[in-house]
């Protein structure tokens, strides 16, 4: 019976009884379901109170439905006579070419459609008809604006991509334009074509083009940017995620001369891949969001010294404010990288990721004493993992000291080797933390330091003296952190009385589960607090529920709680009265519990 209440735990829903009563009057109809059980039959149609001319209709069931009911949804879209916004996401459902095919008939008589996002990822197909029918269906939308194709993992050829190029150059008041094709078969000629046809779209601003793991050269790479970039278009933000082949990369520099002048925001991931060359652009007087990021990538001196440039070309612009790298960093080519950085004295937000022990060091060292010192940052986000001993926690503490002024950080320090951290040290680094007194977003994650045991009250004296916090997210996974460093931060807590978002995270750590319930008692002393995530989950397997029993007791009198999630991965199933302490918190309006 137990088993039945935690369907309703994890939102369990039969469409065909309690999802119609949503649907029936309304002009927006919302079902999005992942890996959830569900029922979905011929009453799901049948319902005559169902207003078919729609503002919007989201349809996401993502790994859930079985072939029968797949028909049944689109005989459900057969009936709409019109509606500004469509997403259907039937990804994962072992789709066959008909079904597309019937997809395609079922939307295309819908009129008034300015928005359509379409997701058949993971479905593998081998008649490609369905697909080449969808994509014709697309020029029966005259009004459409927002167009966005999710088809990644689906073993498309480039005839397909090029017959979808055709008519998307039809598309004459295409606004937004998101199409993924990662993890296909793919190679330079379709990225060719595909980017002529979007340069082609003269009222284009939106361009998200995912082609991660297909076969690309350097000439596909460098014929999009071309395509993209040397067009007249109004393009506002890019963002592209590529892989290039490094078999298929010869030694060759691309500059371009950007006729863009609208550019705001662009986005370049590029994963698994050897770089020789990069590109630049060199006129960006709008950009105002720059992203970088290499994925295991290896880079030559050459497009090291091209990302560099990029930065200096975007500092030019007054409205540069927001820069993230995720870079392989090199001892030698710091220098050069930190005085591009040093220049953009524009900068509120800035995340750096670099996760190697080659360069740490030196990172660290020049970004503390020189360039950072010239920003004047709101937001700061720093990943970094390798090898930590004391000298790099005294420059992480030295580079913290330049930026006073900061609102949000996130600090996510991974140790790839465990070893022990003097206390000491530890506790200059959170000590520098109480200096940021505008703070009021505080993420820290910090995994593998065997010393952690001893530093839950440093730990919790520094955040408590950040009186402006409004949320706080602790990971400690990873380490040797128990039970009483556990109710020492929680209990610190109780200072910050503008505390409203509260995430704790605790997986692989030595904690006596029996002592967990005393551990976090302090919670019920954060009065203000709305949002509430705790993650804990165990190598074995427990029975017990006193855990939920505990926490709900312990959070009784957050009267303010709204929103409950709790992550006890490594749990028994709980009984059906554990469930129902959860309930009686009161003002609880959401709760996921997971096991």
């Amino acid at each position: 019976m137990f088993k039945e209440d935690l369907k309703n735990v994890i939102r369990y829903i039969d469409l065909d009884k309690e999802a119609l009563k949503s649907l029936i009057g309304n002009k927006v109809i919302d079902l999005n379901y992942k890996y959830r059980k569900i029922s979905l039959s011929e009453s799901f149609i049948e319902e005559k109170d169902i207003n078919y001319n729609l503002n919007k209709i989201r349809l996401g069931f993502f790994k859930c439905l079985k072939s029968s009911e797949v028909c049944i949804l689109f005989r459900f879209l057969k009936r709409v006579k019109q509606c500004n916004c469509l997403i259907v996401d039937i990804s994962y459902n072992e789709l066959s070419s008909n079904n597309i095919l019937e997809l395609a008939s079922a939307i295309s008589h819908i009129q008034n459609l300015n928005e359509l996002q379409i997701g058949l990822g993971l479905n593998q197909i081998n008649d490609y008809s369905g697909l080449q029918k969808l994509f014709d269906s697309l020029l029966g939308f005259p009004k459409l604006q927002s167009l966005s194709l999710l088809l990644y993992y689906m073993n498309i050829k480039n005839e397909q991509v090029q017959y979808l190029s055709s008519k998307l150059k039809q598309l004459s008041n295409i606004t937004q334009l998101d199409i993924r094709f990662n993890y296909n078969t793919l190679t330079d000629e379709s990225l060719i074509t595909l980017s002529q046809a979007i340069s082609q779209l003269n009222q284009l601003q939106q361009l998200f083009l995912g082609y991660w793991n297909n076969d690309l050269s350097d000439a596909g790479f460098s014929a999009l940017f071309e395509n993209l970039f040397e067009s007249s278009q109004k393009l506002t933000e890019v963002v592209l995620q590529l892989k290039v082949n490094q078999n298929k990369i010869r030694d060759n520099s691309l500059i371009l001369q950007n006729k863009n002048q609208a550019l705001k925001k662009l986005h370049v991931q590029i994963q698994n891949s050897n770089l020789k060359y990069f590109f630049i652009l060199q006129d960006l007087p709008q950009i105002e969001d720059l992203l970088i990021e290499f994925e295991q990538t290896e880079l030559s001196e050459l497009a090291f010294q091209q990302v560099s440039s990029m930065i200096s070309y975007c500092s030019k612009s007054n409205c540069f404010n927001k820069l993230k790298l995720f870079i392989p960093l090199k001892s030698q080519y710091i220098n050069q990288f930190s005085k591009s950085l040093s220049l953009c004295n524009q900068l509120q937000i800035l995340n750096l990721k670099c996760t190697q022990q080659t360069g740490m060091k030196e990172f660290l060292e020049q970004f503390s004493v020189k360039d950072f010192t010239q920003l004047n940052l709101k937001e700061l986000e720093l990943v970094l993992g390798c090898h930590f001993n004391n000298e790099l926690i005294s420059f992480l503490c030295q580079l913290l000291s330049t930026q006073q002024n900061l609102i949000n950080l996130n600090l996510q320090l991974i140790n790839d080797k465990a070893n022990d951290i003097i206390v000491f040290e530890m506790k200059c680094l959170f000590d520098y933390l109480q200096n940021l007194k505008q703070l009021k977003i505080l993420s820290l994650q910090i995994e593998q330091f065997n010393q952690l045991p001893n530093s839950g009250q440093i730990i919790g004296n520094s955040i408590s003296q950040i009186k402006t916090l409004e949320q706080l997210e602790i990971n400690f996974s990873n380490n040797k952190f128990n039970e009483i460093g556990v109710k020492a931060i929680i209990d610190s807590l109780s200072a910050l009385k503008d505390l409203q978002k509260l995430k704790i995270k605790l997986s692989n750590n030595p904690i006596k589960i029996e002592e967990l319930g005393r551990a976090t008692q302090g919670l019920s002393q954060l009065d203000n607090l709305k949002r509430l995530f705790f993650i804990i989950d165990l190598n074995e397997s427990y029975d017990q529920h006193d855990i939920l029993f505990d926490l709900s007791n312990n959070l009784k009198k957050n009267i303010k709680l709204q929103y409950l999630q709790i992550n006890l991965f490594g749990f028994e199933f709980p009984n059906t009265q554990a469930l129902r302490a959860i309930k009686k918190i009161i003002n609880l309006v959401e709760y996921i519990i997971l096991f």
